[in-house]
């Protein structure tokens, strides 16, 4: 179930005409959260508090959540904003970077550790009521790819981004555009960045799914060595990909319900291929085969008691990334110890992660001036 939050309306008026605006959501903060949702409707207006953006990619008449974060004192005459994009993980939304990302943006702008951003937090997943890891996967996630469940790279690129750069005074330039993900949405980091550098070449991920692909001998659940490393090319149903306590999450949850949607014909894929295969098309390691990574500064951070074991798969696109010459931050501490795949984790390295964002996009502003996408400090 979506999340509730409060607002405040906008503008003044009857709540019929005034359901036709964006709402800013409160928060103990000096910025602004813009609600681009349907999440405030009641009894009073259940048909006129859609504020969803339209979704034509999806199909027609489609919409889709997004909220977006405003900084303090937007907008300045003449100034173009660096952009980030937050994508949430497996069974999140729009809400789950919105519930604890403000608050932190307004602190590290206020001591300009972060130049100021908009940030644009969307929803991608399956139809926009996400289930969770206990559901069967059908209302899970997208994995942000096009897919017989959807096209929902598409989305991002010709619905999503054309939306925020109309409305917006949002920075076009890829070096001063930033995708943020974690756990799913740090597979979409990946997957989407490295396929398009037109976009942004500043990625960014908290437990990202970067190798789905991964085993050693066979050996989905063990460390990475690259001795041993050796793709996946079977995905049983069954399997399990996580443990949580009792809690075994099997593939069949996660994974099946977009990379294994061409059983029948779709949108997308009109053949029943096997699925490591859809999964091998889209998989960020295998991705950087012949990509050119000079544009690219990236950041991976992960615990070493990952229930997925993304520190396995961290290890395993890290050294891909060696393998090809490129080195990747925090150079030598990508993997912490304790940490787990849990939102402590997150809120524990977000500041740091948003600190090395700040760096590089104060380094890509260097010079330019305010509507050329330049960061008033």
């Amino acid at each position: 179930m979506k999340s509730a939050l409060s607002v405040v309306l906008l503008a003044t008026g009857s709540l019929l005409s005034a359901c036709h605006m964006e709402r800013a959501l409160t928060f103990k903060g000096q910025g602004t959260l813009l609600d681009f949702t349907n999440n405030t409707c009641t009894w009073l207006a259940p048909a006129h508090c859609d504020r969803r953006i339209p979704a034509p990619s999806l199909g027609p008449s489609q919409r889709r959540d997004v909220y977006i974060y405003l900084p303090a004192g937007y907008p300045q005459q003449g100034q173009v904003y660096p952009v980030i994009y937050a994508l949430h993980g497996y069974g999140g939304d729009e809400s789950s970077w919105a519930a604890k990302l403000p608050e932190v943006l307004d602190d590290l702008i206020f001591r300009q550790v972060l130049p100021p951003v908009v940030v644009v937090m969307p929803d991608f997943s399956l139809t926009g009521r996400p289930s969770g890891f206990l559901g069967d996967g059908t209302d899970g996630g997208s994995f942000y790819i096009n897919s017989n469940r959807g096209r929902f790279e598409d989305y991002f690129l010709q619905d999503l981004v054309p939306f925020v750069r109309s409305r917006f005074a949002g920075s076009t330039d890829p070096r001063a555009t930033v995708l943020l993900g974690s756990s799913m949405g740090g597979f979409g980091v990946f997957n989407l960045g490295l396929k398009h550098p037109e976009l942004s070449t500043l990625l960014a991920g908290i437990y990202p799914a970067v190798d789905l692909r991964f085993s050693c001998n066979g050996n989905s659940a063990g460390d990475y060595q690259r001795d041993c490393y050796q793709p996946r090319t079977s995905y049983p149903a069954a399997a399990t990909i996580a443990v949580f306590g009792p809690v075994r999450i099997p593939a069949s949850t996660v994974l099946y319900p977009v990379f294994d949607s061409d059983q029948e014909p779709g949108p997308t894929w009109t053949e029943d291929r096997p699925m490591w295969e859809r999964i091998a098309a889209e998989n960020p390691r295998d991705l950087l085969e012949g990509r050119d990574l000079s544009p690219y500064r990236m950041i991976l951070v992960v615990g070493d008691r990952d229930e997925f074991n993304i520190d396995a798969e961290v290890a395993s696109f890290v050294d891909a990334l060696v393998q090809r010459g490129f080195t990747a931050d925090p150079a030598g501490r990508y993997i912490r110890p304790g940490g787990h795949h849990n939102g402590d984790f997150e809120r524990q390295v977000l500041p740091e992660v948003l600190e090395w964002i700040g760096k590089r996009l104060y380094e890509a502003c260097a010079g330019q001036a305010p509507a050329e996408g330049g960061c008033a400090r």
